[in-house]
């Protein structure tokens, strides 16, 4: 069982424990799950949503009811026969008060025993900072802070108290006797201050005098690290004990970009699982973005990823490259001047230079170190130098580069070479020499180990991945918004659109060497839930209706605005898309309550959008004007009494059924191309959830448990509005994958030849092994012939279009009308394959 068949990611908070997903097990078994993924189950903050803030990498979260809990719910698993796999976050930790390593550190500085799990600079350039940590955790600079601050006792312990929580105050640092009354006093509280392990600074101050790395520029998480070997066994004692307990069969590793060096990592990682002497391997996936044309390591050892680029292929393969000409020339006409690559390319500078200008100038502080060690002139001065770096950052197009100090790797080294000759382009030439500069730097690290260029290397290699994860995802892809639906985690949206050809090559390698990763069309980071962007996938192939539609709606929506400047007009196009494609399905213009708590939700991701762009407003410096403007504009859309509500239902209802037909084939695919299906939680329904929050609602057990799975698929797909189809088809192919187990987890992949009228509308394959033979089958493209409320096309649509197979004589069932197929000369007719649906799942007849 540690090649989970299927999973469901969970996540797990105080309002949704352990006991709570004991009761679930049921549901799920019964919907063909076989493993619970779980969300990070270690001590957290106290209130965390999601658990990635860790304060304790020994205990189990209390708030989801502890060890004791944990084994409740493994027991639970183990009599339905499934298992778990575990969320594990060995990159960062919360630097709160309520870590007792973090605040050690806190109260005796480099003296503590965990002053070097941490990834801080000791010997910080900053004067006030050498040999102290930097906390910016003021809500104001400390001259004018300090007025609230005081001195208080708590059980004993004289604490500071900063408002934004308790900090220790070192022993050796009080007077003998002191109490807090002794620093009323300013003068002296001051004096305290200045002689603890930390500086306690605005919070504004993070980005350019922050001495540790941090995750992202997440100021209230602190990186730890991972390459000590004593930090790593720390870290994940629990994680080896709860595998050789049974508890779980495997982990996903948050992250992994983060950590100096992934190669190492994930080889301590399967020794540590190695000594606990548990038979088998367990299950490993890694948490990684791969850029188009990029592999994943074979040399790391691991299942694969978490199923980013399986969520891309998947929906490029749904989008109509067609379309592509009418909607560049519509993003053009409402302010998308930039394209994507120029998009890009400007936020990776600003994120650099305005976000992680500290963590530049500690690259640039370790690079300039080794040119005064080897003094060969003449050499860049500081500016030149971080002028080069941010160029690099700037032209960066993959998360990061693999070197190891001590290890020569030609492939690694050609990726490197190949990003520098990028950034050169065009640069000014002592610009460009220091960009040649610090790729023999680079170079020179990978040559011989603990040589000083690997602090260069290290400290870049864990630059690259925070810049590009805020500059793509959380800011070009709120700027770019040409098609929405290709903005997500791992996407490329330069790309509209795949063929069947590109993505039956990725799988026949991917069921060669990852046969085993996560295949995900939806996760607790998604930007957009997988049946919007199924949904808005469909204007690809109404490209001119839709360019018609905005050009109207533009012009008649423009009386509710209450100032010209907001929207501003990329804004607001990029909120048609999102209201369209994530408009209710059973949401109607004659209910009011409905239209207010959709326009809640969306008023949510509107916020979140327009601060991530960081155009007209943001998190550090909100335009309150701007934001109060963009919200007035979508309640105005919203409200009943506006013919714009009206004209947002209708077209939405235009495109719902073809954007229902894509997410059921998008389950389809994932329940069956190479790898292991990952359903998020909720998502067995049709899922039009935005951004987090949104897409960590609580779900609706009750009602998916009242679900007649097995019911007439026929007459769900004439209610598809509710989902329960959705629901159908999943728990019928997950069902069959368990039937024909050795086909899914072993089974090669077959591109099946299409032939007809309609070929270029059919995605066919089959997985075989042995002698089994399963057969996939779904239609895409075919928004203007379905009939709306039944889901269906005309037969005759189909008639002439064939799949050739394998086999001649072999009798097929559709798994999900099951229904008999019979072939005609080694062919299957699809007049006959989607005559209640325009997808299909046909298995040996018994």
């Amino acid at each position: 069982m540690s090649i989970p068949r299927a999973t469901v990611r969970l996540q797990f908070h105080r309002d949704f424990t352990l006991d709570d997903a004991r009761d679930v097990v049921g549901f799920y078994a019964d919907l063909g799950i076989s493993h619970f993924y779980a969300s990070p189950l270690t001590a957290a903050r106290p209130g965390s949503t999601h658990g990635y803030d860790v304060i304790d990498y020994d205990a189990i979260n209390p708030e989801l009811g502890g060890y004791d809990a944990l084994v409740r719910l493994g027991e639970a698993l183990r009599v339905r026969g499934m298992g778990l796999v575990l969320d594990i976050v060995p990159n960062h930790m919360a630097a709160s008060e309520h870590n007792r390593w973090w605040r050690d550190v806190l109260s005796r500085g480099r003296a503590s025993e965990y002053a070097d799990y941490f990834d801080i600079d000791w010997e910080s350039a900053d004067p006030e900072l050498h040999g102290r940590v930097l906390l910016p955790v003021l809500a104001r600079p400390l001259a004018e802070a300090i007025a609230n601050i005081r001195v208080v006792d708590d059980r004993g312990e004289l604490l500071l108290d900063v408002g934004a929580g308790r900090l220790p105050i070192a022993q050796e640092t009080l007077e003998p006797g002191a109490i807090p009354a002794d620093y009323d006093d300013r003068t002296r509280l001051r004096a305290l201050i200045d002689r603890q392990h930390y500086a306690l600074a605005h919070w504004r101050d993070a980005a350019t005098r922050i001495n540790w790395r941090r995750f992202f520029e997440i100021s209230d998480l602190v990186a730890l690290r991972m390459d000590r070997a004593h930090v790593f066994e720390a870290v994940h004692r629990l994680v080896f004990r709860l595998y050789a307990d049974g508890l779980i069969d495997g982990v996903r590793v948050d992250h992994i970009d983060g950590i100096a060096d992934p190669r190492v990592y994930c080889e301590r990682l399967r020794a540590g699982f190695a000594r606990t002497g548990r038979h088998g391997a367990p299950y490993v996936v890694v948490e990684k973005i791969l850029a188009r044309g990029e592999r994943l390591r074979e040399d790391w050892r691991v299942d694969g990823t978490t199923g980013y680029d399986f969520m891309d292929l998947a929906s490029a393969l749904l989008h109509d490259a067609s379309g592509a000409s009418a909607l560049d020339t519509l993003w053009r006409e409402v302010g998308g001047e930039d394209s994507l690559a120029t998009t890009v390319r400007i936020a990776r500078r600003e994120i650099a230079t305005t976000s992680f200008p500290a963590d530049v100038d500690g690259v640039v502080r370790a690079w300039s170190a080794i040119e005064h060690a080897l003094r060969i002139a003449p050499q860049p001065d500081a500016a030149t130098m971080r002028a080069a770096l941010v160029r690099v950052l700037e032209t960066f197009e993959r998360y990061r580069t693999y070197l190891e100090p001590g290890r020569d790797d030609a492939h690694e080294r050609a990726v490197l070479d190949l990003a520098l000759a990028q950034a050169t382009v065009a640069a000014e030439a002592p610009v460009r020499d220091a960009i040649v500069r610090l790729g023999r730097r680079l170079i020179e690290a990978t040559r011989e180990a603990d040589s000083p260029a690997s602090t260069l290397l290290r400290r870049f290699q864990q630059l690259t991945p925070p810049v590009a994860a805020k500059a793509v995802e959380d800011t070009a892809f709120y700027r770019y918004g040409r098609l929405i639906s290709r903005n997500e985690v791992g996407a490329d949206p330069a790309q509209l659109a795949i063929g069947a050809d590109t993505f039956h090559a990725s799988f026949i390698e991917r069921a060669e060497r990852t046969p085993h990763a996560m295949l995900a069309t939806a996760t607790h980071d998604h930007k957009r839930g997988e049946d919007v962007r199924a949904r808005l996938a469909v204007l690809s192939e109404l490209a001119e209706p839709w360019s018609e539609c905005v050009k109207r709606w533009r012009m008649a929506n423009a009386k509710l605005r209450i100032t010209p400047a907001a929207p501003s007009p990329a804004d607001e196009y990029m909120l048609y898309q999102t209201l369209i494609g994530a408009w209710p399905t059973n949401l109607g213009t004659g209910d009011p309550r409905g239209l207010a708590q959709f326009a809640d939700r969306i008023e949510a991701w509107q916020l979140k959008a327009i601060r991530e762009a960081k155009l007209r407003t943001g998190w550090i410096d909100p335009d309150a004007a701007y934001e109060h403007a963009c919200a007035s504009f979508l309640r105005a859309l919203l409200d009943p009494a506006h013919t714009a509500v009206g004209e947002l239902d209708d077209f939405a209802a235009r495109i719902a059924p073809a954007g229902a037909v894509n997410g059921l084939v998008q389950t389809l695919l994932r329940s069956t191309a190479p790898g292991v299906p990952d359903l998020y939680q909720g998502c067995d329904r049709w899922d039009l959830s935005l951004v987090d929050p949104d897409n960590r609602r609580a779900v609706d057990y009750s009602a998916r448990r009242d679900a007649a799975l097995d019911g007439d698929i026929a007459v769900l797909a004439s209610h598809w509005r509710d989902g329960r189809v959705k629901q159908a088809v999943l728990a019928r192919v997950l069902h069959a994958r368990a039937a024909h187990a050795e086909v899914f987890a072993a089974g090669a992949y077959q591109p099946l030849v299409v032939e007809g009228p309609l070929r270029e509308h059919v995605i066919a394959f089959a997985r075989a092994y042995a002698d089994e033979l399963v057969v996939v089958l779904a239609a895409r493209g075919i928004a203007g012939w379905l009939d709306r409320d039944t889901l269906r096309m005309r037969a005759s649509h189909w008639r002439d279009t064939i799949v050739r197979t394998p086999h001649a004589r072999m009798k097929f069932i559709d798994v999900l009308t099951r229904r008999p197929i019979a072939l005609d000369h080694a062919a299957i007719a699809l007049e006959e394959a989607f005559e209640t649906l325009p997808l299909a799942l046909l298995t040996r007849a018994t």
